[in-house]
């Protein structure tokens, strides 16, 4: 969907300087904050985006934000309206690129590098699974390096947030390469579902290439009934077993079967880090 060119001084105080992204119901640009002379992230809410309940859940998205306080969770500045069919979300602005963008300059990544970023993820999804929030929507895009080497998730737009009912029954929602087999097929999404997609992004740092091939909901559900993928150490030999292991139950496509909760995930995964510093192991990990 294209979205109309924006410029000029947005709620009279955030001046956009270039755009940052386009998606589907949003446009994020940087922007100067013209009270503290900050740069920062905004993002705008496209009139008539298509999108259903659109502006319910660009709201919503705000209020969440702003009840967080997270290093691995960007940081929410201020929100408002603007007219009847728009609104605005000013965010922290991450500079660093995302990590599809690291993923589509190296393919697989350093290991170190990929147990540094699960863990981190594993940091935020605790806090966001504490409340009751399910992320819904994570990807390499939605996945911010900030410098280069510290994680920052981003669009909360798909969240699922305890006691609001945004998405009808059935539908599915979401990105489906990295969707978990139940929001696939339209079943109701939880914690184990974001630990999913956290096994799907840990599979592409590590092999390269996404565990399910498919590019729309409807492949890859049929990929999911079949054979599981392969694991990460078929492609690369170096990965040691356990975390082997541990992407392949994140995989599970019976969300009952996947670990328990993300900070058993993040124990497990820092775990494997700290074992691959011994000195007489001489996989990558140590890097």
């Amino acid at each position: 969907m294209s979205h109309p060119p924006v410029a000029g001084l947005i709620a009279g105080r955030y001046f956009i300087d270039g755009p940052l992204g386009t998606g589907g119901m949003a446009t994020v640009h940087r922007a100067t904050d013209q009270v503290t002379g900050e740069a920062i992230a905004l993002k705008l809410l496209s009139p008539q985006s298509g999108v259903s309940n659109a502006r319910r859940r660009f709201e919503l998205e705000g209020r969440l934000l702003a009840g967080f306080d997270h290093p691995h969770i960007v940081g929410f500045r201020d929100m408002g309206a603007l007219g009847d069919d728009s609104a605005y979300l000013a965010m922290d602005l991450v500079e660093g690129g995302s990590l599809h963008d690291r993923l589509d300059a190296e393919g697989e990544l350093p290991l170190g590098d990929a147990v540094t970023f699960g863990c981190q993820i594993l940091e935020a999804l605790t806090v966001l699974h504490a409340q009751g929030v399910v992320h819904r929507d994570l990807k390499p895009d939605n996945i911010l390096l900030a410098g280069g080497m510290h994680v920052v998730v981003i669009d909360f737009g798909l969240a699922r947030v305890p006691d609001h009912r945004l998405t009808v029954a059935g539908r599915f929602l979401g990105s489906p390469a990295f969707a978990s087999t139940e929001q696939l097929n339209g079943r109701p999404v939880g914690p184990r579902s974001d630990l999913f997609a956290l096994g799907a992004l840990l599979y592409s740092m590590l092999t390269g290439r996404a565990p399910f091939p498919g590019e729309t909901a409807q492949e890859l559900r049929r990929q999911h009934a079949g054979a599981p993928p392969l694991a990460p150490s078929c492609y690369r030999s170096s990965v040691p077993a356990d975390l082997d292991g541990l992407v392949m139950d994140l995989l599970n496509p019976w969300p009952g079967l996947r670990p328990e909760d993300a900070a058993t995930v993040l124990q497990r995964l820092q775990g494997i880090r700290v074992a691959a510093r011994r000195p007489r192991d001489t996989d990558s990990l140590a890097a």
